[in-house]
């Protein structure tokens, strides 16, 4: 994947596989492709750091998510898993 941040406008642009994305910072409210996508939490910044929702962003670019509340672990499968 490729990564861009617009500095001045807060926002982050991912591309893969021929697919975009693109978040601002604090907004709940991505472009996927050019169409709006509501998001369960924005990117948001922390000591300088970029923090995207990578649920989000794995599932729309074709991968499997899944999280392990006992050791608060979260595993990415790409491609996904066809069982």
């Amino acid at each position: 994947a490729t990564f861009n941040y617009d500095s001045i406008f807060k926002i982050v642009d991912i591309n893969f596989n021929g697919q975009e994305i693109k978040m601002q910072i604090g907004i709940k409210t991505a472009f996927v492709n050019g169409k709006a996508t509501s998001l369960d939490v924005a990117p948001y910044i922390v000591n300088g750091r970029t923090l995207v929702p990578i649920r989000f962003i794995s599932e729309v670019f074709g991968a499997d998510v899944s999280w392990d509340g006992t050791t608060k672990t979260v595993t990415i499968i790409y491609p996904k898993a066809w069982l």
